[in-house]
């Protein structure tokens, strides 16, 4: 699920979302005038695509700082479906065809689609080992291949959370056992990978990542068998994600949840605050 606010009136929000296994993406509109303050949904389940989607949605500012680009990815291809909100509405798809196939082979689809807080990076991941690094124009909504960090991987056991530094000069991304760094800045992106955390997939693996409003990075983790025991209440982050190395602070399981959980998931948060490109 995603929400974006709708650019013609601040009190109108759209509501995205993917069906369960992706066969359909839907949108529904919510005034917050309504109900006293607390909102209603005006309409409800409106269909947007009837295409078999993955587990991707991401959305990020257009270039003049107030319409969105919306950008899901068709399931079996290596198609990319992108949406315009705007004032008037809601337009597309544009089809944007690079990188790689996701769930070919009857591969998994599931993985992180996510972009840099300037929006002009693109990290697509997937659990056969797919890691796809793009250049976005948030102008043209067109996207451009930059490289691809992954690697080939048959047992299921690949790329899944990722997420960029503030910066957006630093890529994180994680195997479902594993943390790694890339530094975008290396004159040889994928020689740069480094290894900042392991866990013992038997009883853990590594989830969703999200950088908070302190440009922090949290990680949550999920349990194999979704059960619970006291893990389940903190995730691990990294305090200096724009830092090089080591450098950058990695805590595992160091940021205490008040008592709650997180199984593996986060809120699908776009960058709301981005404002226009300047010079575009």
């Amino acid at each position: 699920n995603l929400i974006l606010p709708n650019p013609g009136d601040s009190t109108k929000f759209y509501f995205f979302g993917i069906e369960l296994y992706g066969t359909d993406l839907y949108y529904s509109t919510i005034d917050m005038t309504l109900d006293s303050g607390r909102g209603a949904v005006v309409q409800r389940n409106v269909l947007l695509c009837d295409t078999t989607l993955c587990e991707k949605m991401t959305a990020v500012k257009h270039a003049n700082g107030r319409d969105w680009w919306l950008l899901v990815h068709e399931r079996n291809s290596n198609n990319f479906f992108e949406y315009l909100v705007t004032p008037i509405g809601i337009s597309g798809p544009t089809i944007l065809t690079s990188g790689s196939c996701i769930g070919c082979g009857n591969q998994y689809d599931v993985g992180q689609m996510i972009f840099s807080n300037d929006g002009s990076k693109l990290a697509v991941t997937n659990l056969f080992g797919i890691l796809d690094l793009f250049e976005f124009d948030r102008c043209t909504g067109s996207i451009t291949l930059l490289s691809n960090l992954g690697q080939s991987n048959t047992t299921g056991l690949g790329y899944y959370g990722c997420s960029f530094s503030a910066n957006g000069n630093v890529l994180y991304a994680s195997y479902m056992d594993s943390l790694y760094q890339f530094n975008l800045s290396a004159t040889n992106i994928k020689a740069s990978k480094l290894l900042l955390m392991s866990v013992n997939i038997a009883n853990y693996w590594i989830g969703q990542h999200l950088i908070g409003p302190d440009n922090k990075i949290y990680i949550a983790l999920g349990r194999n068998n979704w059960t619970t025991d006291s893990l389940d209440y903190y995730m691990s982050v990294i305090n200096y994600p724009d830092s090089i190395g080591y450098a950058c602070d990695l805590r595992p399981h160091s940021f205490w949840l008040g008592g709650h959980r997180s199984k593996g998931g986060l809120p699908n948060l776009p960058h709301y605050e981005l404002g226009a490109l300047t010079g575009s």
